[in-house]
């Protein structure tokens, strides 16, 4: 698995009606460290070989936990079943 830092503690909280700012300065962030891909790509669907499916998790967990930080309390509650990152963008 690759070593990925997802490092958006700079961008703010995400809060009703700054959904064009907020979401610009996360695909910028998530670019940086190709992580992009894991919303947009070849990497955002969860893969079907055994082998790649763990590493395939840690990796959608962390930018899902990373994003849910910079989610407004009362937006995550529509997110709380949401799984992938994916889905959660």
């Amino acid at each position: 698995m690759s070593e990925y830092q997802i490092r958006i503690n700079e961008i703010s909280i995400l809060v009703e009606g700054k959904w064009p700012q907020w979401s610009r300065k996360v695909r910028v962030a998530l670019r940086s460290n190709r992580t992009w891909t894991y919303i947009e790509g070849p990497s955002s669907m969860e893969p079907t070989s055994s082998a790649e499916i763990k590493d395939w998790h840690v990796v959608n967990d962390l930018i899902v936990a990373a994003l849910c930080g910079i989610i407004d309390d009362m937006l995550l509650q529509e997110l709380e079943k949401l799984t992938t990152v994916k889905t959660e963008w």
